[in-house]
């Protein structure tokens, strides 16, 4: 009967240590490519000498890919910044905040929140 007990205990705690490295796995996971995406975003806006069209399909493919992205473009000599509604000539743009949040949930221990990464493209 001892076996049985021992043997029910040592299959639990596998499957219980099984799910759980299942859920940080896959969260380590979202934000690694939230990061990648982070960068990614700040490179392109950086190469493309903060483009108008550009910025916003950045801003694009991120809600596609499920992120938040928040990209607001400071002009020269001004502290204040346009977001993509009236993004029209950036051609003075001197610098690009890029804010990105990251849903991130862990099911079997039922967390949800949200993950923010901010950089700046100069």
């Amino acid at each position: 009967m001892s076996q049985v007990v021992k043997a029910f205990l040592g299959i639990f705690m596998i499957m219980l240590l099984a799910v759980t490295s299942v859920g940080i796995l896959t969260t380590f996971l979202t934000i690694t490519n939230a990061q990648d995406e982070h960068a990614r975003i700040i490179n392109e806006i950086e190469n493309s000498n903060f483009y108008s069209e550009v910025v916003k399909e950045c801003s694009k493919n991120a809600r596609e890919n499920g992120y938040d992205a928040d990209i607001v473009v400071y002009y020269d000599n001004e502290t204040k910044g346009a977001d993509l509604q009236h993004l029209n000539d950036t051609k003075d743009a001197k610098a690009a905040r890029v804010k990105l949040s990251v849903p991130v949930k862990i099911g079997f221990f039922d967390l949800n929140y949200n993950y923010k990464l901010d950089g700046y493209a100069r």
